[in-house]
This record gives structure tokens, C-alpha cells and sequence, in this order.
């Protein structure tokens, strides 16, 4: 009875299947190779019987197993939310980044088209305002070397609703070569700040342009 129950044992680490079956005490029992009857009893350990042992006799998981690959899952979806929340930072940032651009190249393309003396005036009292818009019909003047805080919004819904805004700064330098090189010629340089979403770093950028003097009849 022993040496069959450790044969049992063995051939059960080996993979093995085990056909169970029933009896009138509703137990497993096992054919013994060596004899013509019922030698041994093998209880089923779930007590479920032969439903405990797959068809095609494969072992199920172990509880170790499942823990094992719980583990990895949670690493797994742990990685994947932190890209994620990476990547969505990161489309936030391209998304304000490109909108203090295109307001900055609204202002200066406004700043062009202002008369050369009336922008010569500016250089000389910078208390004068810059006469620009934010949109047609609304007046947002600049001042020459002064930071002012514009509020952008970067989204709104379909009823135009804003739903999100940013913080831009715009400050104007201009400098007027005429006493040094005898040429009317602005030079213009346009400056802007904003801080990147969710943080307190603030970037910097600046674009440049040229205004002429050209006489108008």
C-alpha cells in the first residue's frame, strides 16, 4: 500500500494523469498496475474529484504561478500609465509651446504694419503703448521693454466655451538704427515666457523682425 502510494506521489510530480473513478463511497480510486483490484485510495485533495484533473492531464497553476504573473501584470500596467501620463504631458507642452508662437507672430506681423513714426515715438517714451489686438476689434496694447500678461486660451468646446487658458508674457524691444548706421530701420524683437503645464519651470523664446521706413503718399 505504501510503496503504490509513492508511486502515486511520483507519477503525479511527473505530470502523469490520473483517472479517477467513482465508487459507492464517493471516493477516487485507482486500478493498481500490480494487481486485478482496487489497491490503493487517492483523495482528491479539492475534494472535487475527477474535476480536479484536466482532460489532457496537464497540471493546473500553482498559487505561486498566478501571484508570479499578477506581479507582472501589475508591473506591466504600472509602466503603461506612466508612459502614457508622459505622453500626454508631452503633447500639452508641444500644444502651449506652439500657441505662445503663433501669438507672439500675431503681434510682431501687427508691429510691422504700424507706421515708422509712430513706432520711432515708442523708442523714445516707452510708456507710449504699442497699438496692437488681440483680435479684430479688441485693443491689447505692448509697451517697450515691459512684460504684460496676456491670458491665452489653448481649448474650448463646441459652443466655443474656453476650458482652458494659459498665461503668457510679451514684452517689445525695438531699436532704431538710424543713429548709427543713417538708415530708417527698426529692428524688432519680440519676447515671450510661459511656464509648462503642471510645473513652475518657465520657458523663454523670441522672434525678431525688420520694419522700414517707407513713404507713404
Amino acid at each position: 500500500m505504501l510503496m503504490y502510494n509513492a508511486e502515486l506521489l511520483r507519477r503525479a510530480k511527473a505530470g502523469v494523469s490520473l483517472k479517477y473513478i467513482k465508487t459507492q463511497s464517493d471516493m477516487g480510486l485507482l486500478s493498481s498496475p500490480h494487481s486485478g483490484g482496487t489497491a490503493a485510495v487517492l483523495q482528491c485533495p479539492c475534494h472535487r474529484g475527477a474535476a480536479c484533473v484536466s482532460a489532457s492531464g496537464k497540471a493546473a497553476f500553482s498559487l505561486a504561478e498566478i501571484m508570479i504573473a499578477m506581479a507582472l501584470l501589475g508591473i506591466m500596467a504600472t509602466a503603461f500609465m506612466a508612459s502614457s501620463a508622459y505622453a500626454r504631458k508631452v503633447a500639452q507642452s508641444a500644444i502651449i509651446s506652439n500657441t505662445a508662437l503663433t501669438v507672439a507672430t500675431g503681434y510682431i506681423e501687427q508691429i510691422k504694419t504700424i507706421e515708422y513714426e509712430e513706432l520711432a515715438a515708442c523708442v523714445l517714451d516707452n510708456t507710449l503703448p504699442i497699438p496692437t489686438m488681440i483680435n479684430q476689434g479688441t485693443d491689447d496694447p505692448l509697451y517697450i521693454g515691459q512684460y504684460v500678461s496676456k491670458t491665452i486660451p489653448i481649448r474650448t468646446d463646441d459652443n466655443d466655451v474656453v476650458l482652458q487658458t494659459m498665461t503668457l508674457e510679451v514684452m517689445v524691444e525695438i531699436n532704431n538704427t538710424y543713429a548709427s548706421t543713417g538708415e530708417k530701420l527698426l529692428e524688432i524683437a519680440v519676447h515671450y515666457r510661459w511656464n509648462e503645464p503642471g510645473s513652475t519651470r518657465q520657458r523663454n523664446a523670441c522672434i525678431r523682425s525688420a520694419r522700414s521706413y517707407v513713404p507713404t503718399f
